[in-house]
């Protein structure tokens, strides 16, 4: 997966809702960053989820995504905004985003990319 190949929301909330399903494919896409997302809310969630599986915590859940964005000045009024239930909303409906190995979570990307050049 490459960084410019996140760039619209639908790609950034398979990426989030992959993770949430597979943390250990943060390894896969290890390269992306926060700041490569459009929404902030989803780079945020991004940035929460890799400070997790990088400490080793595989369960990751909205009180875990929200404690990690409170834990820094910068994301703390994020994790105001967004409160556990929109997370866990999210966590909810995130198996129909989510891809079950690393070469899906590529395809679609790839895909689109190649059809945009």
């Amino acid at each position: 997966m490459r960084a410019e190949d996140i760039n619209s929301l639908e790609s950034e909330s398979g990426v989030i809702a992959t993770l949430i399903h597979h943390p250990e494919f943060y390894y896969y896409s290890e390269h992306l960053l926060p700041g490569h997302f459009t929404n902030k809310e989803n780079g945020c969630m991004y940035a929460a989820i890799t400070r997790l599986v990088t400490s080793e915590i595989t369960n990751i859940d909205a009180y875990n995504i929200i404690e990690v964005l409170n834990a820094s000045e910068a994301t703390r009024k994020l994790a105001e905004e967004l409160q556990v239930e929109r997370v866990s909303e999210f966590i909810e409906m995130s198996d129909v985003l989510a891809r079950g190995t690393v070469e899906e979570l590529d395809l679609p990307m790839a895909d689109r990319s190649s059809r945009i050049r």
